[in-house]
């Protein structure tokens, strides 16, 4: 099951959906495992309508190796990256939520 923290619609004409995995039946105040976030993307019709199947585009099971933890606020810039804000460890991996001295930091991806 997903928890969704935001989406933008891509200049491919792809929805790009942040989210994360929930194993506690999609509760989004429980802490998450480690690198359970997800960019998810979809190929839409010109009316709209999903089109194919959903891709994981960035966590795990995407194309980039990049871990992420309660990815949200997902937007385009002028030069069409994807951003993506996520929670980091002071150290800079991927990490729990709720732990102490969490951050959050922004990634770029490249559809």
């Amino acid at each position: 099951m997903y928890v969704y923290w935001g989406m933008a619609l891509g200049p491919d004409g792809h929805l790009y959906v942040a989210a994360h995995v929930s194993e506690e039946g999609g509760h989004y105040l429980r802490p998450t495992p480690i690198g359970s976030g997800r960019v998810l993307r979809q190929r839409l019709s010109a009316s709209g309508s999903f089109l194919g199947p959903t891709e994981v585009f960035a966590g795990r099971g995407g194309s980039s190796r990049r871990q992420l933890n309660r990815p949200s606020d997902p937007c385009f810039c002028s030069h069409g990256n994807l951003h993506i804000s996520s929670f980091v460890a002071p150290g800079g991996a991927a990490s729990q939520a709720a732990a102490e001295g969490m951050r959050r930091g922004v990634y770029t991806f490249s559809p």
